[in-house]
């Protein structure tokens, strides 16, 4: 399971954040479909290695922007504060590894020619990555 799998899987679980946005509104990389507002887009911005152990599991460090897409910005800011109350500090298990840390780094809104408001947050991923098991004949 990805880093964003599991933010969906989270996201899915939490009756605060779907209330406001269900997570079939929810979607990683690109909306699909010209989706109508409310709904948000995952994207990794960045991934990098800290450390590497000679197992082959990792410490590595991922910027993730959640980004609201909204026709009203209350509605926006809500759901953006039912995401930080949901993933701030968070820790939590990956298929292969573990999230140990999720940091706020930035927040952002702006509204778009068209009327809609784009509402950004960028976390700070601190994860282990496990080296994946390799068969043995």
């Amino acid at each position: 399971m990805s880093l964003e799998q599991a933010i969906h899987e989270r996201w899915a679980s939490d009756f605060v954040l779907t209330a406001g946005l269900p997570v079939e509104r929810v979607f990683t990389g690109n909306a699909c479909g010209d989706p109508p507002l409310p709904y948000a887009v995952l994207e990794r911005r960045e991934n990098q290695v800290l450390a590497r152990t000679s197992s082959g599991t990792s410490i590595d460090r991922a910027v993730l922007r959640i980004t609201v897409w909204t026709a009203d910005l209350g509605q926006g800011q809500q759901i953006l504060r039912a995401v930080a109350g949901r993933f701030d500090r968070a820790e939590f298990d990956l298929a292969a590894g573990r999230v140990l840390n999720m940091e706020r780094l930035a927040e952002s809104q702006s509204q778009q020619d068209d009327g809609a408001w784009r509402l950004e947050m960028d976390y700070a991923v601190i994860h282990r990555r496990n080296a994946r098991a390799t068969s043995k004949p």
